[in-house]
């Protein structure tokens, strides 16, 4: 079931399958593309926005082929929340319970964890490639970060991310890798475009 993630419907709708929260999804209603949204809790909502027609596809039978794709994945532990259209545009929501069985179904690189445990231990995360915290910026003034604000970092949140799409964070960004740009309230981070590798964000 592994490609339906990025398979199926991609097959059936051009999609790419992203992740987002229920519990941090303020921004991610208002944005018209594909977007992922990261809650307090850990947990993820994914919001898949493209063109669909009804006279190219079937949205019940779409509905169902998730549905069924979902059920083999852990018993059932990612939720469609919703598969309607909006005009000739996809709103389907699908919930997961964390940034693991996202990464897991998607087979994308997304890690959630605590700053302080990447400073210490980065390689029991198995990246595709490493990016040592020195190198970030402040996703608020661009200015590298310094060693006093790393040795600060106490209950910070750090995301890694090898995705295009838009991640909206329950807090506010604090410092970025120099691939990625912020919202002007920083509460939603993406890939600069034109740019590749995982994309790093640290929030609080």
């Amino acid at each position: 079931m592994k490609k339906y993630r990025s398979g199926l419907l991609i097959t059936a709708l051009f999609l790419f399958l992203i992740t987002g929260c229920a519990a941090g999804k303020s921004g991610i209603d208002d944005d018209p593309d594909t977007a992922l949204s990261v809650g307090k809790d850990g947990t993820v909502l994914q919001v898949i926005r493209e063109s669909f027609t009804e006279s190219n596809y079937d949205l019940n039978e779409l509905k169902s082929d998730i549905e069924k794709e979902l059920a083999d994945y852990k018993g059932g532990a990612i939720t469609l929340e919703k598969a309607e259209l909006s005009g000739e545009t996809t709103d389907v929501r699908l919930s997961y319970p964390s940034a693991e069985d996202f990464a897991d179904f998607n087979e994308e690189e997304f890690v959630l964890t605590d700053v302080s445990i990447y400073i210490l231990h980065p390689s029991q995360f198995a990246l595709k490639e490493e990016v040592p915290v020195t190198a970030l910026v402040g996703a608020k003034d661009g200015a590298k970060i310094t060693e006093d604000a790393i040795n600060a970092f106490s209950e910070e949140k750090m995301i890694i991310a090898d995705i295009d799409e838009r991640i909206y964070l329950p807090g506010k960004a604090l410092y970025l890798s120099e691939n990625a740009d912020a919202s002007e309230d920083l509460t939603s981070v993406r890939r600069k475009e034109g740019t590749g590798g995982a994309v790093i964000i640290i929030y609080k």
